[in-house]
């Protein structure tokens, strides 16, 4: 497994942890507040989802995680079975499909490797080189 698949993995192993905690606690969007911390279970964890800026996000929402559980007390968010099932569906496929089944999908004519970007920048240079000789690049 290489890093990049280790880290998807452990993300999207996060946003699941905070979805199901933030559910299983009634913690939720509550109407007329306003503040940055006032966010859905599913913002949450998308937040948390969201390669290395979900390090930010979970720790935020650890730190005021009991704060967040007093608040869901005096106003509980209960999100039905089903929905929790579909959210955490697409929290796992949504990210695994983009990364792995996505680049397979495409044509071999869409998929270009680095090496390949690098020479098609060359070649855009030397026709801008060509096409205008008086000018600094």
């Amino acid at each position: 497994m290489e890093g990049n698949d280790l880290a998807d993995w452990f993300f999207m192993a996060l946003a699941l942890a905070v979805y199901f905690d933030a559910t299983h606690h009634a913690i939720g969007k509550i109407k007329g507040t306003r503040g940055l911390l006032n966010m859905s279970a599913g913002g949450w964890a998308t937040g948390a989802s969201l390669t290395y800026v979900g390090i930010v996000v979970a720790g935020l929402y650890i730190v005021r995680r009991n704060r967040l559980i007093e608040k869901a007390q005096e106003h509980p968010v209960q999100i039905h079975l089903l929905h929790r099932i579909v959210v955490s569906f697409l929290l796992f496929v949504l990210p695994m499909g983009i990364t792995y089944m996505l680049p397979a999908m495409l044509p071999a004519s869409a998929q270009m490797d680095l090496g390949q970007i690098e020479q098609a920048l060359h070649q855009i240079q030397e026709i801008n080189k060509e096409n205008n000789p008086g000018s600094q690049q």
